[in-house]
């Protein structure tokens, strides 16, 4: 962000970056936005790669990290100095919207606020002048840890159908409730999940299972009626054990007592492998089963005494799979420059 900036580019710290600092949570991903093209940005960061070609996105390597630096081009400033962000976030948990005079802020910038998916993550922060920039009141969404579309949630669910699964995805993960209109909107609009690729729909679902919020979101996508389309085997199963959809936690039920163990151990930050969320799905009663009694295995291979619900192949994945190659340092100098001291008034 510093070279950025050096370069006479203005930055900032967007979308989900954002909203998990003011949850007070770790990142799962880091993303930037900046007034540079996507040919600047390549001409300053020499491990940089553009992806995408409607929407161009530059994936910056620095050290182990990869930063996802996307672009917009604008040549319009703020007429006066924004507002503050912790003197923001005192206004709003005394409940005054009386902010001072102030001027309307970039067009481009209100313009990239909006065309995102949900206030939460229309946040956008520039770590050199601590300003907070919340066009759709996105700080009071997450005050109130609420999940809300910006426009309308039935035109936002039809033109993107994909946007669903990324509310139930959120929800789970960040522990938010979806607002009346979005959760109305899914339950009407649910079927149009069926017209995504099947990749994408993999996608989403291996993403759901394998960030530490498995359990939450099956749950969820019971709640608004999507299990019966992407997972009708389980919906049946729960339909059979008269489970019912309102729960919050469901901690009796087999299948999510083995979702709840296998999210112990892992973080969003930390995701595990895709194999094992889908050998989670595929043991829906929850039995734990080790190796086959006719195999031959190794004194090494030697399945453990059963701890809990995972099954045997499920905890050797975790046992096997590799520490994501993070940088922490890099990670914690993007963090300090948030400005955590601000956001965490929240």
């Amino acid at each position: 962000m510093a070279d950025l900036r050096r370069a006479g580019h203005e930055v900032y710290v967007v979308g989900g970056t954002v909203r998990d600092i003011m949850l007070q949570g770790t990142p799962k991903d880091l993303d930037i936005l900046t007034t540079a093209t996507p040919r600047q940005i390549k001409k300053l960061f020499r491990r940089c790669l553009i992806v995408g070609r409607r929407f161009p996105v530059a994936h910056v390597r620095m050290g182990d990290v990869l930063l996802e630096v996307s672009s917009f081009d604008t040549s319009a400033t703020p007429d006066l100095t924004p507002l503050d962000a912790a003197a923001m976030l005192s206004k709003l948990q005394n409940g005054s919207n009386s902010f001072g005079k102030h001027a309307p802020l970039s067009v481009a910038r209100r313009h990239n606020a909006l065309a995102r998916d949900f206030t939460v993550n229309a946040l956008l922060y520039d770590p050199f002048s601590r300003v907070l920039y919340d066009y759709v009141d996105g700080v009071k969404d997450l005050q109130r840890r609420m999940l809300r579309c910006i426009g309308d949630p039935r035109k936002s669910f039809q033109q993107d159908p994909a946007r669903m699964l990324r509310a139930i995805r959120l929800a789970a993960r960040a522990d938010l409730k979806l607002d009346e209109g979005a959760a109305a909107a899914i339950r009407e609009l649910g079927p149009l999940t069926l017209a995504l690729p099947s990749g994408r729909l993999q996608m989403e679902l291996t993403s759901m299972m394998a960030h530490g919020a498995a359990a939450r979101s099956i749950q969820l996508l019971w709640q608004f009626d999507l299990l019966d389309l992407m997972l009708p085997v389980h919906a049946a199963y729960l339909r059979d054990q008269k489970h019912p959809r309102q729960v919050k936690r469901a901690r009796t039920d087999p299948l999510f007592q083995m979702l709840e163990q296998m999210d112990r151990h892992i973080q969003p930050h930390h995701p595990g492998p895709a194999a094992l969320a889908v050998r989670s799905l595929q043991q829906r009663d929850g039995k734990s089963r080790g190796p086959s009694q006719d195999s031959t295995t190794t004194d090494e291979d030697e399945a453990p005494p059963d701890r809990g619900n995972l099954t045997w192949e499920q905890r050797r994945g975790l046992e096997r799979r590799r520490k994501p190659k993070r940088n922490d340092n890099i990670l914690q100098a993007v963090l300090q420059a948030c400005n955590r001291a601000a956001l965490s008034a929240v």
